[in-house]
């Protein structure tokens, strides 16, 4: 996408591809749901409907199907992608982005109750940053990078699992931002 996309034609684009075989899904769940289980909230289809359900609380995570939740972190990944084009590039950037991000969405889902947020959404936004580095290096060859800030960061990453810390996730995104920070 050019980078003169506004927020809106950006998602809006995007959307297109996936809401209309996600709306498909939805409605052959909710219409299993219904013969299987009986009837399905209306709060829970709306919020379903619009993709925001994991945002809603741990009740309607994994409600109408289990793997549903994904269509909120596209959602959100997709907003925090457009905001983040131009720091791409930048590994200590994303990384730094990557543990405020997590850092904040630990906290969200845990000042409002959401447990299934915690375990399943928050642990799987480091691995997206991932991915948007891993995507740019695979697309234009260029990626800013240096061993020093590598080091730092695969030492950080690799603490918690070495002091086998229970919330690595949390952890690890904390590490990230202070090494981040240290380095910058």
């Amino acid at each position: 996408a050019p980078q003169t996309d506004t927020l809106g034609r950006f998602v809006t684009k995007r959307l297109g591809r996936i809401f209309p075989a996600y709306w498909t899904a939805l409605l052959f769940f909710l219409i299993l749901n219904i013969v299987f289980y009986g009837a399905v909230p209306v709060t829970s289809f709306v919020l379903h409907a619009f993709g925001i359900h994991a945002f809603a609380g741990s009740e309607f995570f994994f409600d109408i199907n289990r793997s549903f939740w994904v269509i909120s972190f596209i959602l959100a990944a997709y907003t925090v992608f457009f905001a983040l084009r131009p720091l791409v590039k930048s590994i200590p950037a994303m990384l730094a982005a990557s543990g405020f991000i997590t850092i904040a969405a630990y906290g969200a889902f845990a000042y409002f109750g959401n447990a299934a947020g915690m375990a399943t959404f928050a642990p799987a936004i480091a691995p997206f940053f991932l991915g948007l580095i891993a995507g740019q290096f695979w697309k234009t060859g260029e990626i800013d990078f240096d061993w020093f800030n590598f080091c730092i960061g695969a030492f950080v990453f690799c603490l918690p699992f070495a002091m086998r810390i229970r919330d690595w996730d949390l952890l690890t995104a904390v590490g990230i931002v202070i090494a981040w920070l240290c380095i910058s």
